[in-house]
């Protein structure tokens, strides 16, 4: 029988049948080309999401999966090859979803723990999307050839992605991350230096099997040069720290078991000499203006346990043990440390985000998410891939080594940071890579059975249905987040093209659907103070946002963030009581937040309750003395509650004065008729304010009318002459 003809299994039956193409080998085509289109999910950025950079990337990699995995589930009905075969790998990944799929649901918040958000893209859908990725990648990429394109398309769009931090680095290309810290397509500057650093350890790894040619050599060497460069300007210390450690583990791997290839073993020592010289280095010139002068070394000189950033991740990491302490068996499920973190918060934690949805590692993560029955399973993926990796003759002595230090690398980085999306793929197609270098050794299971046949095609009709209610959930995801970005354009739709956007965004639950509910509160505050109050669609689309956010509250019965967003909504509505229940029951749940105190207190005084509001203030204050903001606004209060000798004694100990540059002084001073401080903190503010622009032009008005106040006051009759800051302002 010749190639080409049916029945033939040479290498023209996977092109052509009797010359046309057959439907399997279209469906095989089509299964290759989704897996090989996934190594550029990484270079996609979205400006018509909400999140242009994460959930484009999300939404792209489960519509690939979708569509590879439905066909590779209908050819494997014949084709047994195809089939997925055991390995420890596939055991331990296919337990820690289970279970982490069993921990969401029984998690505090299901949908969310379930289907994700947007801002992450992940949630078990997605980890149920990387285990169809880990078993449809060796059934596409059977064959060394094929897994070599892969990895050379991942390479290529390394480099794109690093192209595009470059630009960013001299200006051409925009830059959103604080302090010029490069972030190329992957929007966060610590998940673009975990991508440009298995890119780096892939372009070592291609570089020193021995098949590799010298030009390719050449090529993977200026690769890492290239993109370690990036990676220095991220100026991320976890990941760094992360390759120096895997880096170095693996140098003295090489060294301890490869006998043969003398050249790797003096690469080996002089890459192991100068990572510890680096190490050195840093150590003994840390004060050093070496150091301290570049925005980049500054922040490996500044590592301590007192440092800003260093103090805020032990205080988070204590907050997520505590949480662990509380449900050690199942955990809170995914998505959900700002549980966590509200009902733990430190006070001392006041510079961060109230709101931290993420411990910064990756093993407390999943002690949180699932207890500890996710964690060890998490850590038997880790040991099942080290554990194929050493065992029988599969992967050579360097190898090995390389691939030890990847995951000691990995783990120096999961320790400090945390996995996105992009980082998951990247880790599942290493370990689908290994897990196929182990199994293909193997006999083909047998397919003469036909209920075998019959047991795959139910499996392939069931993996389909599921992949296409997949894709019709993020289909409609993406609707909702097109409409999310209409809706928040009122200057060009009016009222009632926002009012419909909205409803179109909410016409089906979805991922997206609590950030369109958190987006309608702030547009219809927005909207309301630059509308008239007594429109029929204004009317409408507060009503739909008080809806909407009262389901999303009942949604999260812990959640604090969607309870203050609505209380200060209602607030401005003046439905106060309803307001302070909800900021009471937040106080409940997260009762060390001073913000939410806060809050409360500022409700409290728009009431005229100022007896109230002090004890509020007083608490907060209580909570970090350390807290300028804190003690100022316990100072305002104390003002507004004609507690004057205690506002002193909070400020003239620390500032030397009472009229300090701080809005809430300044209100306080205007609400109690004290004209003489309310013109020397203006005068203060001024001072600090830029020296044009709307917000000096508003002080100045402010102060030119306190001052107006003030010399009326003077000239009046029962005026008592007194020493004060102000006079200097009204009285040459």
């Amino acid at each position: 029988m010749r190639p080409g003809q049916p029945g033939s299994t040479g290498p023209g039956a996977l092109r052509y049948s009797q010359g046309t193409v057959q439907p399997s080998i279209l469906m095989r085509r089509l299964v290759i080309g989704s897996v090989l289109a996934t190594a550029w999910v990484p270079c996609v950025v979205s400006r018509s999401l909400v999140f242009p950079y994460m959930s484009a990337k999300g939404h792209l990699f489960r519509l690939l999966v979708d569509l590879a995995v439905a066909g590779w589930a209908i050819l494997a009905v014949t084709r047994p090859s195809l089939r997925p075969r055991s390995s420890p790998i596939l055991t331990a990944l296919a337990i820690f979803v289970v279970c982490l799929g069993a921990a969401d649901v029984a998690g505090v918040c299901p949908a969310r723990s379930l289907l994700g958000n947007l801002e992450r893209m992940e949630g078990w859908f997605t980890h149920i999307h990387l285990l169809a990725f880990f078993l449809v990648l060796p059934a596409a990429l059977a064959g060394e050839g094929l897994w070599r394109r892969f990895c050379q398309l991942s390479l290529t769009a390394s480099v794109v992605v690093t192209a595009v931090a470059f630009g960013q680095l001299v200006g051409a290309c925009p830059l959103d991350s604080p302090a010029g810290r490069v972030d190329g397509t992957l929007g966060n500057p610590s998940f673009l230096a975990a991508y440009l650093a298995f890119h780096i350890w892939l372009a070592g790894f291609l570089a020193l099997r021995p098949a590799a040619t010298t030009r390719a050599r050449l090529c993977l060497g200026a690769i890492v040069v290239v993109e370690g460069t990036a990676l220095f300007f991220t100026a991320t210390r976890g990941t760094m720290l992360g390759l120096v450690a895997g880096t170095l583990v693996a140098s003295c791997l090489i060294l301890w078991s490869e006998r043969e290839r003398v050249r790797v073993r003096r690469l080996a020592t002089v890459v192991a000499v100068g990572g510890l010289l680096v190490v050195a280095g840093l150590v003994l010139l840390k004060e050093s203006p070496i150091l301290t002068t570049s925005p980049v070394l500054a922040r490996f000189a500044a590592i301590s346990p007192t440092e800003l950033t260093s103090q805020s991740r032990l205080l988070a990491w204590r907050a997520a043990l505590q949480g662990a302490a509380e449900r050690p068996w199942i955990g809170w499920g995914q998505e959900n440390f700002a549980v966590v973190y509200a009902r733990h918060y430190d006070p001392r934690l006041y510079t961060q985000d109230p709101f931290f949805d993420r411990v910064h590692n990756v093993f407390l993560e999943w002690l949180v998410a699932g207890g500890v029955l996710v964690l060890l399973a998490f850590c038997s993926v880790l040991a099942a891939f080290l554990l194929v990796v050493w065992r029988g003759e599969t992967f050579s002595a360097v190898e090995r080594s390389l691939l030890t230090g990847l995951a000691v690398g990995y783990v120096v980085h999961g320790s400090l940071l945390f996995d996105t999306l992009t980082s998951l793929m990247l880790a599942t197609a290493l370990l689908a890579w290994v897990h196929s270098r182990c199994t293909d050794s193997r006999p083909p299971p047998d397919s003469g059975a036909s209920e075998h046949r019959i047991a795959w095609a139910v499996v392939a009709v069931a993996v389909a249905a599921a992949g296409s209610a997949s894709a019709v959930l993020t289909w409609r995801t993406l609707e909702a987040e097109r409409a999310l970005l209409r809706a928040v354009r009122p200057e060009s739709r009016g009222v009632d093209g926002v009012l419909t956007a909205f409803r179109s965004a909410l016409r089906h639950w979805t991922p997206a659907t609590p950030k369109v509910r958190e987006r309608l509160l702030s547009t219809t505050v927005e909207i309301g103070r630059s509308r008239p109050a007594g429109t029929v669609a204004l009317a409408q689309l507060t009503a739909l946002a008080y809806r909407e956010m009262t389901r999303q509250v009942a949604a999260g019965p812990l959640d604090v963030r969607p309870r203050v967003a609505l209380a200060s909504f209602l607030w401005r509505f003046s439905a106060f009581d309803e307001a302070e229940s909800l900021l009471e029951r937040a106080h409940d749940l997260a009762p060390r937040m001073q913000h939410i105190l806060f809050e409360l207190g500022s409700l409290q005084l728009e009431q005229g309750r100022t007896e109230d509001a002090l004890r509020t203030f007083r608490s907060a204050y209580d909570l970090e003395p350390g807290w300028t903001e804190a003690r100022n606004r316990y100072a305002a209060a104390a003002i507004m509650a004609g507690r004057g000798q205690l506002a002193d004694e909070l400020l003239l100990p620390a500032e030397g004065t009472v009229a300090l540059a701080d809005e809430w002084l300044i209100a306080a001073f205007r609400a109690s008729g004290d004209l003489p401080n309310l013109v020397a903190a203006l005068e203060a503010r001024l001072r600090a304010a830029p020296a044009e622009g709307k917000e000096s032009d508003n002080v100045r008005a402010s102060l030119a009318a306190a001052r107006t106040a003030l010399t009326e006051r003077v000239m009046s009759d029962d005026f008592e002459l007194r020493t004060t800051a102000a006079w200097s302002g009204v009285i040459p």
